[in-house]
């Protein structure tokens, strides 16, 4: 089977937001999108504002998103920031002790167009909540707060972007797998 040619763009950098659950400290970041200049503070700090602001009520009320920082492409990191207002998680499914908690993953891919290689991109991250008590990654259909995390993310002219810098559109579920060392010494 013939390959699609490969976009002859990457992208610029990343966008990651810096959160703690209690003492441990979480990081989650997503590709900027072909064109978006990194060094554009302002832009920078407005995106990863908004993001938080989406990402909160994602989460359990243990975790606190404060700061964000800009990465070039090899992950090294350009600056970093406070968030103008920090974000206190605000899920209604409460909180559980960091052994316990879900990750959570968002998939998105790329949607270059023209008959171009596309590439996936992932929004995975940790919420200080447990949703499930099954075995193994589970897909569920996203809740509110998740829809308009989403919706933002599919949304957003800055980040959600694959290796190749091209906006990439979000699944309609979630991933989540419960804490895999957990779940092989207490059996979920």
């Amino acid at each position: 089977m013939p390959r699609l040619p490969i976009p002859s763009t990457t992208s610029p950098g990343f966008l990651e937001l810096i959160y703690f659950q209690g003492a441990i400290q979480h990081k989650i970041s997503q590709r900027l999108i072909t064109g978006v200049d990194p060094t554009n503070n302002t832009l920078m700090a407005s995106t990863a504002q908004a993001w938080a602001n989406a990402l909160g009520p994602c989460m359990a009320n243990t975790c606190v998103i404060g700061s964000y920082a800009v990465l070039n492409p090899d992950r090294i990191e350009l600056f970093t920031g406070p968030l103008t207002t920090p974000v206190n998680g605000s899920s209604a499914h409460g909180a559980v002790i960091a052994s316990e908690s879900s990750t959570f993953d968002l998939v998105g891919r790329g949607n270059p167009g023209g008959g171009l290689a596309q590439g996936n991109t992932r929004h995975e991250w940790f919420p200080g909540v447990i949703w499930t008590d099954w075995p193994g990654p589970q897909q569920t259909t996203l809740d509110t707060n998740e829809q308009a995390l989403r919706t933002f993310l599919n949304g957003s002219a800055v980040i959600g972007a694959d290796f190749y810098g091209t906006k990439a559109i979000f699944r309609n579920y979630v991933d989540q797998q419960i804490n895999a060392h957990y779940q092989k010494r207490y059996g979920f």
